[in-house]
């Protein structure tokens, strides 16, 4: 196994004054499950059903060929949903946002305001504590699909 030399790097010198670094994580599950991810792992609990009708009509989607993806269509007919509830109720107020704002933010973004806020306050801050404060907040996502949620700009 190879080490890097660190006296070799050639960025910023790092910060000398006080370094903070919470570690929380917090998801929202498919399901009724309210207790989260670790009672979903540890109890072995089955959280796939039939694509609802409000997500989309399965019958122009479903077929049973195998070969579905290459067509445009899917051989799948069940997945682990979060509730359309879940993705489209939003506190816009808490936030500080106004209501046509929050009206045209997709899913993801609303899921992590939300998860954001629990992660940070289940590593024990509380709103009063972070206010003012300066915080970092990195989110990886590898799904383009949002776009398609968003169809016009009601600010123009």
């Amino acid at each position: 196994m190879e080490y890097l030399d660190e006296s070799s790097f050639t960025g910023p010198a790092p910060p000398t004054g006080p370094i903070v670094q919470v570690q929380s994580i917090s998801c929202s599950v498919p399901g009724s499950c309210t207790e989260g991810l670790w009672t979903l792992l540890l109890g072995g609990v089955e959280t796939q059903t039939e694509v609802a009708p409000d997500r989309w009509d399965i019958s122009v989607y479903y077929t049973v060929d195998p070969d579905a993806s290459s067509h445009g269509k899917t051989n799948a007919k069940h997945g682990a949903f979060l509730s359309s509830e879940e993705l489209m109720n939003f506190d816009s107020t808490f936030f500080k946002m106004k209501s046509q704002e929050a009206a045209v933010m997709v899913p993801e973004q609303r899921l992590t305001l939300r998860l954001g806020t629990t992660c940070l306050l289940d590593a024990g801050f509380s709103l009063t504590q972070l206010q003012g404060c300066m915080i970092d907040t990195y989110v990886g996502d590898c799904s383009s699909e949002s776009r398609n949620y968003v169809t016009m700009n009601p600010f123009q």
